[in-house]
């Protein structure tokens, strides 16, 4: 008894020291930017919308949205329309941790370019944890001249998962071109094709982001998650010490 003791008081030492999951409490903020130039001009004009809400008290998941058949118009003068049109917005948030977004959108008469970014979460930091994150995109031609959706990251890419505020760790989704009163589908993942992999680093917060060129008239829309957990190491250690404390507790 007196070994089982002196493992569970290490153990228990080691658990405190591990990072515990904390709830998701504060402000969040989903943004949406769209980037243009007025027919005649040459200088972009951009124009951005912040979605946000306040969590008073400790949350292990929540859900936002735009709702059903609610819409978002991005207007500017000497423009006839929206510049653009939000018809879905959905971002749904864990605090294990992880984020989901969501979203579907229409150009208006002028290419435009569309920046979606999920609120941050920000949480204990874990050490070398194991990630993955996957996007998907559907483009859909709606005036029988083609569509196309150029990705603005690296590759070129129109998703980026990143951690730590600026930290790369995931360009998905290549540029998509559709025929005439036709869709494409864009998909990746990281790692591909299943499972997880390790961030070879301290992670603390975790965010995504679309960012694509639309060409005039058309629609998009995508959905995607970036998931993140304590590497396998951590996830043991912390079943031993449950399992030990379970022992001296039935002794």
């Amino acid at each position: 008894m007196r070994a089982v003791a002196t493992i569970l008081s290490m153990v228990g030492v080691l658990v405190l020291a591990a990072p515990a999951g904390a709830g998701l409490v504060g402000t969040y903020e989903c943004t949406v930017k769209v980037i243009f130039t007025p027919p005649g001009e040459t200088n972009p004009v951009e124009l951005e919308k912040k979605f946000d809400w306040e969590l008073t008290s400790s949350k292990l998941l929540f859900d936002w949205g735009l709702g059903d058949g609610v819409t978002h118009d991005f207007t500017a003068a000497g423009i006839t329309g929206p510049v653009a049109t939000i018809e879905g917005l959905s971002v749904h948030l864990e605090a294990d941790p992880a984020v989901s977004l969501s979203f579907a959108v229409t150009a208006g008469v002028v290419d435009t370019t569309v920046v979606i970014s999920s609120p941050v979460i920000t949480f204990p930091a874990l050490v070398n944890p194991d990630a993955y994150a996957t996007a998907t995109m559907t483009l859909t031609d709606n005036n029988s001249n083609g569509a196309t959706a150029t990705g603005q990251f690296a590759g070129p890419t129109s998703y980026e998962a990143t951690y730590n505020g600026s930290v790369n760790w995931a360009h998905l989704v290549g540029t998509l071109t559709a025929l005439p009163d036709g869709s494409a589908i864009g998909n990746g993942r990281q790692p591909s094709p299943t499972g997880r992999t390790a961030i070879n680093a301290t992670v603390s917060s975790i965010q995504s982001e679309y960012n694509f060129v639309l060409t005039a008239g058309d629609s998009a829309s995508g959905t995607s998650r970036f998931d993140v957990v304590p590497e396998p190491a951590t996830l043991a250690l912390l079943g031993f010490g449950a399992a030990l404390v379970a022992m001296r507790r039935r002794g």
